[in-house]
């Protein structure tokens, strides 16, 4: 059987904080060495744009989008990105090769609490649920020709054209409050019941043992990859080891079916708030697999080529 799978690159950005141009610079400038037709999927951190930090509906207001907005026409032409609504949601705009918007998710699952100035809850209103999109392998993509070729041919048994996808933002990930029982799962179960073929995350995740202090810049290129030694990647594996295993244990009900997950997270500060990075692409096979990874500081794109199951349910 034909192996299926997704070119996919993940930008770890230190976004400007409302400041939409400097922060969109920034991510042209990761992504300029792409070439198009080499990937399938580009994913960016939550709010990537605009950063994350803000205080109220109000602070927020500027800097939310219609459908049809700067963070839209940049998607368009770039093929993904994020979206803030006026309606203040906070959510994940999915644009397809051709420009077209495919959908607008909304994230589920809130950050924090009324009390928490870091909090989602003092802008944003909740999605209704988890979706599952089931999309078409771009034109340019090798899976796709085999498709069309499979499609096309006598046999019985062609090639499904399309690959299924849950997106999801961040807190989606956890359980929907912190105080909510740790094992149910949800968003995975989500994914599993809907035997989606990849997860993919949009987030702004803090860092839980951040710097003591800012003298470090966390905006520089994360030069990790070819070239790099191997006590300099075993470093910097240590330092990420423990978010990358949870976001897996979040991952559970998904571990041996063959899915994958590809996480743009963000890096940087914002005030006293310190982002982990720790972008990554990983493969949930009976042994989770992880194909590549950011650090915790530096800006890089993690660009992964991910196995998918080998069959999609309908």
């Amino acid at each position: 059987m034909t192996e299926r799978f997704l070119r996919t690159a993940c930008v770890q950005l230190s976004p400007c904080f409302k400041d939409w141009d400097a922060s969109r610079l920034r991510a042209e400038a990761l992504i300029a060495g792409l070439v198009p037709g080499e990937l399938d999927l580009l994913v960016l951190p939550e709010m990537a744009f605009t950063g994350y930090c803000f205080q109220s509906k109000e602070d927020v207001e500027e800097f939310a989008e219609a459908g049809d907005g700067p963070t839209f026409r940049w998607a368009a032409s770039t093929a993904c990105g994020t979206d803030q609504r006026p309606i203040y949601h906070n959510s994940l705009l999915v644009v397809g090769p051709d420009g077209a918007q495919v959908h607008t998710y909304h994230k589920t699952f809130l950050y924090g609490e009324l009390t928490n100035d870091r909090a989602d809850y003092l802008w944003a209103e909740a999605g209704t649920g988890f979706v599952a999109l089931d999309l078409p392998f771009p034109s340019s993509s090798p899976f796709h020709a085999v498709a069309a070729a499979a499609n096309n041919s006598a046999s019985h048994h062609s090639a499904p054209s399309t690959f299924r996808l849950v997106p999801a933002i961040c807190m989606d990930l956890n359980m929907p409050t912190f105080d909510a029982p740790f094992e149910k799962f949800e968003l995975a179960t989500f994914a599993s019941e809907k035997r989606a073929d990849i997860v993919v995350g949009s987030m702004a995740w803090l860092d839980s043992e951040p710097p003591l202090d800012s003298s470090e810049d966390e905006s520089q290129r994360d030069d990790s990859g070819d070239g790099k030694d191997a006590a300099a990647a075993a470093s910097q594996w240590e330092e990420v080891r423990s978010v990358i295993s949870y976001w897996v244990l979040r991952l559970s009900p998904l571990i041996g079916s063959g899915a994958a997950f590809v996480c743009a997270n963000r890096v940087g500060r914002e005030g006293d708030v310190v982002f982990t990075g720790s972008s990554c692409a990983l493969e949930l096979s009976d042994r989770p697999c992880v194909i590549d990874h950011a650090g915790k500081r530096g800006e890089k794109v993690v660009i992964a080529r991910v196995s998918l199951p080998a069959s999609q349910s309908t």
